[in-house]
């Protein structure tokens, strides 16, 4: 049977579904179908709700999001610095999580984001395939290439320069330094070995099993910041508080983040 004439028309919605002619005696129900379409129409599906992420946190989010389904969350993970730009240029994320509360600060005080709450933290760590554990050692002539995240955007980067400096030796090590976008790029300078050494949050790194990771004792760990827009789209909170559940919490625990209190 052809299209009908009313599902042929241009405005006519798409989701209606009409029965074929033969079905209905002649001009039977069309003043209630043309009433329907006018006054109603058909409600547009729900929108996903949006988070933006610390790309250090996929292995953590990604069951969030399946839990849910594509359909009900979407997470785009990048260096903080990206999604905080991303926010300052109008990307409309529900959620926004951050490894650096400054960034967050700085877009609540414009009203793009709500006050950065504090979620979960992991230690900065180094790896490395020859299984050294001391910074001072990463001079040596067996570490060819040494990965760290682009301080500009990521704030892990930002703690592997600061905990080089404090250990004396990123003057000299630095013609060896590789910069990955973020720090999923830089585990998978590790996973490749394509690096000799790497710095990074303890929970990416232990993930590139083809060397060894030690947590950095002196540096400050990576700590994540959840911020909720204040256009956020419906059911945004009980996304929040699955984030804070004690499900999540201990699933986080055991990939190497510690729980942050206020």
């Amino acid at each position: 049977m052809g299209v009908g004439f009313f599902e042929a028309l241009p405005f006519f919605p798409a989701c209606l579904s009409l029965s074929p002619a033969r079905n209905r005696k002649k001009g039977e129900g069309w003043a209630g179908v043309l009433f329907f379409v006018a006054l109603a129409g058909c409600s547009p599906a729900p929108q996903p709700i949006r988070i933006g992420a610390a790309s250090t946190l996929r292995d953590v989010l990604t069951p969030v999001e399946q839990e849910f389904g594509g359909n009900a969350v979407t997470i785009t993970f990048a260096a903080s610095g990206t999604l905080t730009r991303q926010m300052e240029n109008g990307s409309p994320y529900d959620i926004l999580i951050l490894a650096d509360k400054t960034m967050g600060e700085g877009l609540h005080k414009k009203g793009l984001e709500g006050v950065p709450r504090p979620w979960i933290s992991t230690p900065l760590a180094l790896w490395s395939i020859s299984g050294i554990t001391k910074l001072v050692d990463l001079k040596g002539p067996e570490v060819k290439k040494i990965a760290i995240a682009n301080p500009e955007t990521a704030p892990v980067g930002k703690l592997a320069v600061a905990a080089l400096k404090d250990a004396g030796v990123w003057d000299s090590i630095q013609p060896k330094i590789v910069y990955g976008a973020n720090a999923e790029a830089v585990a998978a300078y590790a996973k490749s070995g394509n690096v000799g050494a790497a710095l990074v949050s303890l929970s990416l790194a232990v993930s590139a099993t083809n060397g060894q990771s030690v947590p950095i004792p002196k540096s400050p760990p990576m700590k994540f910041w959840v911020q909720t827009n204040p256009n956020a789209r419906e059911n945004t909170g009980l996304i929040v508080g699955n984030l804070y559940s004690e499900k999540v919490i201990h699933s986080a625990i055991d990939m190497g983040y510690s729980r942050m209190t206020p």
